[in-house]
């Protein structure tokens, strides 16, 4: 139960980040953010770094994709942060620091997230990569 209600509010803790960000931010969109041009409305990509596979998954898997995706379904029906729409893309961290780089690097480079929440033990092989890109 304690690490559920730690998860919800890391959850919670990224979202009011991006929602700053997504305010303070100037008419430029950062990477992972597209302007949906009617209303101002853009859209911000949040990648996901867990374990999806492996002996992890049954802690770290399908429950966190599913529990941020509600978070970010509830955030996206309430208008939380106006004038952005949040997008969850997910990249699996195969159980290995090399593995979370890998996905790290696949959010930020090829599904264009803005911000990565590493919901996995193995973040430590890619945190530098992730410091280096911003």
């Amino acid at each position: 139960m304690v690490f559920r209600t730690k998860r919800t509010i890391a959850a919670l803790a990224v979202l009011a980040t991006v929602g700053a960000s997504a305010a303070c931010s100037s008419s430029s969109s950062p990477s992972g953010a597209s302007s949906a041009g009617q209303g101002g409305t853009r859209t911000i990509t949040i990648g996901l770094q867990t374990a999806l596979t492996g002996a992890l998954a049954s802690s770290f898997g399908n429950g966190t994709v599913q529990a941020a995706q509600a978070r970010i379904d509830l955030a996206n029906a309430t208008n939380e942060i106006p004038g952005v729409r949040l997008k969850l893309v997910t990249a699996d961290e195969n159980n290995s620091a090399q593995g979370a780089l890998q996905a790290t690097e696949s959010l930020t480079q090829s599904k264009g997230a803005f911000a990565v929440l590493a919901a996995g033990p193995f973040f430590f092989g890619s945190y530098r990569y992730a410091v280096q890109q911003g």
